[in-house]
């Protein structure tokens, strides 16, 4: 089994914090599983992903997820350079 990535940590239970709902019941859960699915796919900057980024920061604008997935996206970016 590979090695989980950074991502990985984001949507696993690796952040020190609770244990997330699934995504069937929460929101911003469904949003997270898309966005990073997306930004895995190299498509952090297209339209569903600036939504699903929208709709985390409209549900939970402090959720430490958040930078955790920015600092993700910046990595990403850097490697693709």
């Amino acid at each position: 089994m590979p090695a989980p990535t950074n991502l990985h940590h984001v949507v696993g239970h690796d952040l020190g914090v609770s244990e997330r709902p699934p995504a069937d019941v929460s929101d911003f859960v469904r949003a997270l599983e898309k966005y990073a699915s997306l930004l895995r796919a190299g498509k952090a900057d297209t339209q569903p992903a600036l939504k699903a980024l929208q709709e985390m920061q409209t549900v939970s604008p402090d959720d430490p997820v958040l930078a955790t997935l920015d600092l993700e996206k910046r990595r990403l970016a850097a490697r693709r350079i």
